[in-house]
């Protein structure tokens, strides 16, 4: 499932979130964070793993939200990562992901690489 968090589109849309200019971060969460529209900002998150990680490399193609390999490094635990949470550092959700390739992937103190191909979302 694919979700654009309403708040991170009101946030588009009032200009307080410029896709390549804001400080982007990722979440990397368990399956226990069940993704609604109602939730707005990053304390609403439950699950986290691992984050805030920052997002690199972001450009915007065609209408589509792209950005480098998120890297989340040295991961553990015992609960499976299953889905990716994008945020606006300490501020509004953007979107969630759990369509990522090799999820859900348990954690074994390695890196977790997460590469959205083509894009991360359409804005």
């Amino acid at each position: 499932m694919k979700l654009r968090y309403p708040a991170g589109r009101q946030a588009f849309g009032e200009g307080r979130i410029d896709w390549t200019k804001t400080a982007i971060v990722a979440y990397l969460v368990d399956g226990g964070y069940k993704a609604s529209p109602k939730h707005r900002t990053v304390t609403d998150l439950a699950g986290v793993i691992q984050g805030p990680v920052e997002v690199t490399g972001r450009s915007i193609e065609d209408g589509y939200a792209k950005s480098e390999r998120i890297r989340f490094a040295g991961v553990r635990g015992e609960r499976p990562a299953s889905a990716v949470v994008i945020a606006k550092r300490d501020a509004a959700l953007i979107a969630y992901s759990d369509e990522v390739a090799n999820f859900p992937v348990q954690p074994n103190g390695g890196d977790i690489d997460v590469k959205f191909d083509p894009f991360i979302f359409r804005l």
